[in-house]
């Protein structure tokens, strides 16, 4: 018997799931109840479309009362203008007497004094005006916050609240997955690890989808291992796919 020397190719066979390139946790921004969940697992939804609301009461009478806020400073704010108006007419006649040596000058500074300050207050109350927009602003993207959109085009993967839940901020309500082509996470341990690189075509079989096998591309390797497993995660990309293919996939583990 000849014995000859050949290379054989190492087969690392490892098991990963499915998930999208992309994920969204959907988490409201201030207290409240939700009133409404819109969608349900499964769902596909398209960007900016409306999936939760809460409940907006005590949002809508802090708005109220933030444009009543601002309406009376408006009023207040025109008085002061008319009075400044006319503090200006009356000073500019009292300059014509002084003028013509007709009031003294103690009068004279009397009526500009009551000028000044009459403009004085003109500015106070815009600067009165101007806080009273900025809370009108703040109350409406408060209230803004209540209602719960899709970040991007999608399907909802996981959802975890129900209508009377009491929402908290950063706690999810609803998990999104960005439309598209999806990825593998699989581990490879740290023996093997050298024998992937970036870039590497990979034969993928996905119990779903029969005895087809796809082909899959190494994108990413997290330098950093587990240490309980002492294994490192990869991510492949795998090639776009039909709707109906790409909901069976993001049910199935390869």
């Amino acid at each position: 018997v000849q014995s000859v020397s050949a290379q054989m190719p190492q087969l690392i066979r490892t098991s990963g799931t499915v998930r999208a390139r992309e994920t969204a946790l959907i988490s409201p921004q201030v207290p409240g109840r939700i009133r409404q969940v819109l969608v349900s697992a499964g769902d596909r939804v398209r960007a900016g479309q409306l999936l939760v609301t809460l409940d907006d009461d005590a949002m809508q009478s802090g708005l109220a009362q933030a444009t009543a806020g601002e309406a009376a400073v408006q009023q207040q704010q025109m008085a002061a203008q008319t009075q400044a108006s006319l503090a200006a007419q009356t000073l500019a006649r009292y300059q014509m007497l002084k003028d013509q040596k007709s009031v003294s000058p103690q009068e004279f500074d009397e009526v500009q004094k009551r000028s000044e300050a009459a403009q004085l207050q003109v500015g106070a109350y815009a600067a009165q005006r101007d806080q009273a927009k900025a809370a009108v602003l703040g109350a409406r993207t408060q209230l803004g916050y209540t209602a719960l959109h899709a970040p991007f085009a999608g399907v909802i993967t996981w959802r975890m609240a129900d209508p009377g839940t009491l929402a908290s901020p950063g706690v999810p309500v609803l998990q999104i997955d960005r439309e598209g082509p999806l990825q593998i996470y699989t581990t490879v341990d740290e023996s093997l690890i050298g024998s992937v690189r970036q870039g590497l075509q990979v034969p993928v079989m996905v119990d779903g989808l029969g005895a087809q096998t796809l082909a899959g591309t190494v994108a990413e390797i997290v330098p950093a291992a587990d240490p309980a497993s002492r294994s490192f995660l990869v991510k492949l990309d795998l090639p776009p796919r039909s709707e109906e293919h790409t909901s069976e996939l993001q049910s199935h583990h390869d």
